[in-house]
C-alpha cells in the first residue's frame, strides 16, 4: 500500500512554487518487497522529472525505506495467546486475525529483540480505521475492565 500523506507547494494562487515537497508511506508484508517499492519510487520519480526537466531529492529512512513489517516471533506469541486466554477467556481471543496494513512504531522494537504486538479490543471493530481520527472516542469501560481482572 502505498499513500501520498502530504503536499506543500508555495503559498499563493497564482505563482508557481519554486520547490513541492511530498510525504508519504507505504507498507507491506516483507522485507523484498518494502525494498522493491523503494526502488519503483525512485524510477518513477526520476522518469517524470527527466520529462520535465526538473530534479528531485528522494529520502528514505537508511535503515528500513518505510515501516518494518510487525513480525511477531513464535515463542511470544505463543505466550501472549496463553496470557490473553487467561485473562480473556477463548471465546474473547482470535486465534485467526487478519494481517494489517498498519503500521506500527514497536515493529523496530521486533527488529532488536523477539516480542509479541497484539491489540486489545475496545468495542466494535466495525470502525477499527477511526482510531487515528479526531473524533475517535476511547471506550473508558475497557480499562475498567483490564483492571478489574486481576
Amino acid at each position: 500500500m502505498v499513500s501520498m500523506t502530504q503536499i506543500h507547494a508555495g503559498n499563493t494562487w497564482n505563482a508557481l512554487p519554486e520547490s513541492v515537497v511530498l510525504r508519504g508511506t507505504f507498507r507491506c508484508f516483507n522485507d523484498d518487497v518494502q525494498h522493491s517499492i523503494a526502488a519503483h519510487i525512485t524510477r518513477l520519480v526520476n522518469g517524470i522529472c527527466q520529462g520535465f526537466d526538473v530534479t528531485a531529492e528522494i529520502k528514505f529512512n537508511p535503515e528500513n525505506p518505510g515501516y518494518p513489517v510487525t513480525f511477531n516471533a513464535e515463542a511470544e506469541t505463543k505466550l501472549a495467546l496463553q496470557a490473553a486466554i487467561a485473562v480473556a477467556g477463548e471465546a474473547c481471543v482470535n486465534l485467526e486475525p487478519v494481517a494489517s496494513m498498519g503500521s506500527e512504531d514497536f515493529a523496530f522494537m521486533l527488529q532488536k529483540k523477539p516480542g509479541c504486538y497484539i491489540w486489545l479490543g475496545n468495542g466494535s471493530s466495525e470502525n477499527s480505521c477511526l482510531l487515528h481520527n479526531p473524533h475517535y472516542d476511547f471506550e473508558v469501560a475497557t480499562l475498567n475492565r483490564t483492571h478489574n481482572l486481576k
